[in-house]
């Protein structure tokens, strides 16, 4: 009596590395997708972070500045100092200052990046930094702080914000599937204090 044929080792062997191939190609293209994933979320978070950060800081400057001639350029750059490594200064696209009432922004003004604006500082010096002014609805002039109070506020003092917006340039090629725009996408923040002047 004759025994069915057996496959021989070589073969079964062979049959396992074709399967374990064709596994490992059908699995690499999403574990590639969750790595560059998570690669973009890292750069994204780090990203809104810094802009967070920079828009309270800048806020908080605003609000100290109070309603003295250079706090403009005192907030655009502490926005710039603000924004580090893996962010770019350079990919902030807009800056409003504005007065919140009742929960809304009112007389905002507006700095685009590029050009340059000046402002002399006490002792002589000139701060310079790489933004244009577009709208100007809120001058400094013109903002009611503790110190000094004003008519147009019945409070006497303003509630000021600073809103950044960031363009984010994707660094994977996930910022497609996403709708990201020329490979950015804007990032928005903005923060709000009370003015309470020191400088």
């Amino acid at each position: 009596m004759q025994r069915g044929r057996r496959r021989s080792p070589d073969r079964r062997q062979r049959r396992a590395r074709g399967q374990a191939l064709v596994e490992f190609a059908l699995i690499l293209p999403l574990f590639m997708l969750v790595l560059m994933a998570v690669i973009e979320f890292g750069f994204v978070f780090n990203s809104y972070l810094a802009i967070n950060f920079a828009s309270r800081e800048a806020s908080l400057v605003a609000a100290e500045a109070g309603n003295v001639g250079r706090a403009d350029c005192l907030i655009l750059n502490s926005i710039d100092q603000s924004v580090g490594s893996p962010s770019n200064p350079d990919a902030i696209a807009e800056v409003q200052v504005f007065r919140m009432v009742a929960g809304a922004k009112t007389d905002v003004t507006t700095y685009t990046r590029g050009g340059l604006t000046s402002c002399p500082m006490p002792g002589g010096g000139v701060l310079e930094v790489p933004y244009t002014i577009g709208t100007n609805l809120y001058p400094t002039g013109s903002r009611c702080n503790r110190l000094a109070g004003c008519t147009s506020n019945p409070t006497g003092v303003d509630q000021i914000g600073v809103e950044v917006t960031y363009s984010y340039a994707w660094h994977t090629p996930l910022g497609s599937l996403f709708g990201g725009a020329n490979g950015t996408t804007p990032l928005v923040k903005a923060n709000v204090m009370r003015m309470e002047p020191v400088l």
